[in-house]
């Protein structure tokens, strides 16, 4: 039963990852453009 357990938090553990790093992927070409134009925020 543990290691069924112990499965299941591995694939929440990993999916939790996958979302991350697909956000990671995404964010950065918004974050770039906030922190290098912290005054065009009318702009968008």
């Amino acid at each position: 039963m543990f290691k069924l357990v112990a499965i299941a938090l591995l694939l929440v553990l990993a999916y939790g990852i996958g979302l991350v790093m697909l956000e990671l992927k995404n964010a950065p070409l918004m974050d770039d453009e906030i922190l290098s134009s912290p005054n065009n925020e009318g702009d968008k």
